[in-house]
């Protein structure tokens, strides 16, 4: 652009954004010129870019990666870059994405974030970057219970991990026990034979901890060789207990045997005294037939339990499938020796419990008051003041997959339905027959071999029991019978059927067997007269026809007429011992 601006002046203007250059050209009255230019810079006044959000502090765990997007928005030309003041540890790319270049160790890195736009405006921002331990160690393995016999040392070895470096192990029995810095459990003194709980930590060096616990089960195994149908006495001193075992066939018998330092809950209003766990083989457990357990006591004991009546001292068994404690039913206390017996015919955690006051056994289900009018008393115990000499008790897995079991006379099996225990017992067995008594509501059946019998016992209409005689051990005089849960809907009878049933399948009494033998031995002897008249009756035609024959032989008038005769008679004859003796064989099936 050019100008003229008054007499002899001459403006002319060259402007470019940020740039503007100038000219004057100026003249006097006598024609002479001068002439000065220029040149001016200029510059826009624009803000910087901005962060949208503003950056915060960062925490990343160890052994993790650093990964933040920050973002700029430009004020007036475009981002350019953006870069940080840390590049050994960190990276930052154009697009503003800030990741770690190595392994962060522990601790607090500072970071200047920096942004600038094309016109070379800046902005930054502080931030800090804080790399922490937060995870706990780790087992490298389960950690497993652990069985040894008191004789044993216990040695244990304990590995962990952890994402920067353990620090150290500790356990919280440091009584028994004792562990390093590696983690190498060991016993610091001779072992009690009981079981022992031993709570495991670790720890880092942030201070992060785990724990694991472990049981160590410190067991008496005794292995006998025990004799069939000899008692058999196996001591276990340190723990003052005996057993002495009555097996029915040769058995090489391992028993383990612990004294329990806890128990899975107590009887109620009982203090404990001492309990015992006894486990066994399975060739040991199949053969018993009776074992007295004998656990001794000191007066110490009964102190420190609290307990001043020890005539009130009483075994008791737990039942796994009901989780409480029920009363053995054939046990005494000898207050002046200082032991507790009772007759035992399963292995299992066994207690002694006592208690001051006269409190009633809630948990025996009232297992010393027998439930049926033959047993001729009702508390049994070992030393026959009642009825019923020995009581087996059943499992609950074994009743519902079928007990097999052989009893002999005066002998029964114990079984639970519905916290309820109920009876089989034998009364009265001959070489091929059984009577049974089941109860509590009494009931009696016998059975010959092979034979099998349900028995509603809980009176809702269904079948609870069956009973199997699978034969008669005539050698031992025992029945083997198999006893199993069922729950089978009785089928509906009308007043006959229930009382010939009554009267046929349910004998009152030992007398049952004696007439069902009696009959056996009257068809038998049916059997035999039968078959003599028989064979008499067969004789005398023989020797008829045979002199007849002698006779026909010398006349031949006669030898032809008899021939007729001894024809027709033949017939008739052998038509009517056919048909008898099909008669015959109908009547014996009936009976």
């Amino acid at each position: 652009m050019i100008e003229k601006r008054g007499p002899g002046i001459l403006v002319a203007f060259l402007l470019v954004v940020g740039f503007l250059a100038f000219g004057f050209v100026i003249s006097n009255v006598h024609g002479d010129f001068r002439d000065i230019t220029g040149a001016i810079s200029a510059f826009a006044m624009t803000p910087p870019p901005y962060f949208d959000p503003v950056p915060v502090n960062q925490v990343v765990e160890y052994g993790e990666a650093l990964g933040y997007d920050v973002n700029a928005t430009p004020s007036g030309s475009p981002i350019d870059s953006y870069f940080i003041d840390d590049n050994g540890n960190f990276t930052i790319n154009n697009s503003g994405f800030i990741k770690n270049n190595t392994i962060l160790d522990l601790g607090i890195y500072s970071l200047n974030i920096s942004v600038n736009d094309t016109d070379g405006d800046i902005n930054f921002s502080l931030i800090n970057v804080t790399v922490q331990d937060t995870t706990s160690p780790y087992f490298d393995f389960s950690i497993e219970n652990q069985n040894i016999n008191c004789s044993q040392e216990f040695n244990y070895d304990i590995d962990a991990s952890d994402n920067v470096n353990i620090s150290s192990y500790f356990i919280d029995d440091n009584g028994n026990f004792t562990i390093n810095s590696s983690g190498f459990i060991k016993n610091n003194t001779v072992l009690s034979p009981r079981r022992y709980f031993l709570n495991i930590s670790v720890n880092d060096s942030s201070g992060n901890t785990n724990s694991s616990s472990i049981k160590i089960n410190v067991n008496i195994v005794n292995t006998t060789n025990i004799t069939a149908n000899i008692s058999t006495l196996v001591s276990f001193d340190v723990v003052d207990t005996s057993l002495t075992l009555f097996l029915v066939n040769n058995v090489s018998s391992t028993l383990t045997l612990l004294e329990e330092g806890s128990i899975p809950s107590s009887h109620s209003d009982l203090e404990e005294l001492k309990t015992i766990n006894i486990t066994t083989d399975s060739n040991t457990s199949g053969n018993l037939e009776w074992c007295f357990i004998n656990i001794s006591y000191s007066g110490s004991e009964l102190s420190s339990a609290g307990i001043s009546n020890e005539s009130r001292l009483k075994i008791y068994y737990y039942n796994d499938s009901s989780s409480s404690w029920q009363l053995e039913e054939n046990q005494d206390v000898v207050t002046g020796s200082n032991y507790v017996w009772a007759n035992i015919t399963h292995f299992s955690l066994f207690s002694v419990f006592g208690n001051d006051t006269n409190v009633s056994d809630d948990n025996d289900n009232n297992d010393t008051n027998d439930d049926d009018s033959s047993s001729g008393g009702d508390n049994p115990t070992f030393n026959f003041t009642g009825y019923w000499t020995l009581t087996y008790y059943v499992p609950e897995t074994q009743f519902r997959a079928g007990y097999n079991r052989l009893l002999g006379l005066r002998k029964r099996v114990r079984v639970t339905i519905n916290n309820t225990n109920h009876y089989v017992g034998v009364v009265s067995l001959i070489s091929n027959a059984v009577t049974i008594n089941v109860s509590s509501d009494p009931q009696q059946a016998v059975l010959l071999d092979g034979e099998n019998k349900s028995f509603d016992v809980l009176g809702d209409g269904y079948y609870d029991i069956n009973v199997k005689l699978n034969n008669i051990d005539t050698e031992s005089s025992r029945a083997n019978l198999t006893i199993t849960f069922v729950h089978d809907k009785i089928p509906e009878t009308t007043s006959n059927e229930s009382e010939v049933s009554n009267k046929t399948e349910i004998p009152s009494n030992e007398t049952s067997v004696k007439e069902e033998s009696g009959r056996f031995r009257l068809n038998l002897s049916l059997k035999t007269i039968l078959w003599s008249v028989g064979v008499i009756v067969l004789l005398v035609v023989v020797l008829f026809i045979a002199f007849i024959v002698k006779d026909v032989r010398k006349d031949k008038k006669l030898r032809s007429k008899w021939h007729v005769v001894f024809v027709e008679f033949y017939k008739d004859l052998k038509e009517t011992f056919t048909k008898s003796f099909s008669d015959f064989k109908t009547r014996m099936k009936r009976k």
